[in-house]
């Protein structure tokens, strides 16, 4: 059962384009973006408030790291650090297949594959945004409705909304990644400024869940999310993430100035907040969606 994905780009461009992307990383540590370790297969570019991530391959490395996250990602820390057999790597990874091949909607498998990434990106190299969310839903056997993730930082709370598509034309992915952030912001601007008191609630149950009792800042984020759920809603005094996941074989990447004047709109439009833009462009999500089933089996 694989995704139904873009064009494949030549090997030899293909592998050319990531000697080059590779070439023009740059790490600075100072700007709290990265962490110390350089995840191989995993390049990234930064612009003030939009970072992109290209993943060219499921490397020994992210393996790793999937292993390490997956549990937290989708049972909290709170669930994860009691080291109980229902919320192992082994079981979770089992159970997130599971609802993977629940679905029968090719649209939403590639939404479920996106917010994984989002979450495992968010974790890896922006680990100073701590989780208010998990990914798994509380309450059926399926993945988190509501808002797609929650986090905090230095006393404020981010929400996040997470597109995840195709490409029809690998070598200009643009035009795909900024609809897909379009499309987050819109979703995202709608929801916050509903009545739908239930969002609110349902964030208030993933944070009880995602954040440890004796985190410091737990109470922090309960009680603004309590404010939320009483309050008027309204986008103007929310922060958010807005993050577009682009699935496909690819031999050209995101131009990182399209998204730096995508942002400046956003900005200047006044419906949020602050904005942050988080872009990823994953070559191999077949790999990727193998690499779970394979961990999934039974040894």
């Amino acid at each position: 059962m694989s995704l139904e994905l873009g064009g494949r780009a030549d090997k030899r461009e293909d592998d050319e384009w990531m000697e080059e992307k590779s070439a023009q990383l740059v790490i600075n540590n100072d700007s709290n973006v990265f962490n110390d370790t350089l995840v191989h297969g995993i390049t990234i570019e930064t612009l003030q408030d939009v970072t992109i991530y290209y993943i060219r391959s499921i490397s020994d490395d992210l393996k790793k790291l999937i292993r390490d996250y997956l549990s937290s990602i989708c049972h909290g820390k709170k669930k994860a650090d009691k080291h109980l057999q229902a919320y192992s790597y082994k079981k979770t990874v089992t159970e997130f297949i599971k609802r993977f091949r629940n679905s029968d909607d090719e649209n939403r498998k590639k939404g479920m594959i996106g917010e994984l990434l989002f979450h495992l990106i968010m974790a890896i190299f922006k680990n100073y945004f701590k989780p208010a969310s998990i990914l798994f839903n509380l309450e059926e056997n399926s993945f988190k409705k509501g808002f797609d993730a929650c986090f905090f930082k230095e006393k404020e709370l981010w929400i996040a909304e997470v597109k995840s598509g195709g490409c029809n034309n690998p070598n200009s992915p643009d035009k795909a990644i900024i609809n897909l952030i379009n499309r987050a912001k819109i979703d995202l601007n709608k929801r916050l400024n509903s009545k739908e008191t239930h969002l609110w609630l349902n964030a208030i149950n993933h944070a009880e869940s995602a954040m440890k009792d004796n985190d410091d800042d737990k109470d922090a984020v309960l009680q603004i999310l309590d404010q939320c759920y009483k309050n008027e809603p309204t986008s103007a005094d929310k922060n958010v993430i807005l993050c577009s996941v682009l699935l496909h074989r690819m031999s050209t990447a995101f131009s990182k100035q399209s998204f730096s004047e995508l942002h400046q709109k956003i900005k200047d439009s006044e419906i949020f907040n602050q904005s942050i833009i988080v872009a990823i462009q994953n070559s191999e999500v077949e790999e990727l969606q193998s690499f779970l089933e394979s961990e999934s089996k039974d040894e």
